[in-house]
């Protein structure tokens, strides 16, 4: 099994780490992510301008995918 991370800027953070997988699939697949959330995601919520919150995640049910492929 091979895991590649990309570090990219895109949508609602302003740095996103995307985390790959490949194994028997002869594709890439995207299995997580995490990022630092732009301030103008968090005004609506409140949120003063100076307070960073970051969000991550797994998608598990695609690490079965890969492990059963």
């Amino acid at each position: 099994m091979t895991l590649i991370t990309f570090i990219a800027v895109v949508g609602y953070s302003d740095v996103q780490s995307v985390y790959f997988c490949c194994a028997g699939l002869n594709k890439w697949v995207e299995v997580g992510n995490s990022g630092v959330f732009r301030p103008e995601m968090l005004l609506p919520m409140g949120l003063p301008r100076d307070v960073s919150v970051i969000a991550w995640g797994l998608s598990l049910e695609r690490y079965a995918v890969v492990d059963v492929a």
